[in-house]
């Protein structure tokens, strides 16, 4: 997804995309991260 910071066109990753990500990392700071984002998006 391509979005506009500060004057500046940057390419970031939508939510569905970083949680695949972080699942494939399996770090435990990122198993984390996964839970919170989930539990963020559920709001």
């Amino acid at each position: 997804m391509l979005v506009r910071v500060g004057g500046v066109d940057a390419w970031v990753l939508g939510r569905d995309a970083l949680i695949a990500n972080k699942r494939a990392a399996a770090r435990p700071k990122d198993l984390l991260d996964v839970d919170e984002l989930q539990r963020l998006a559920a709001r």
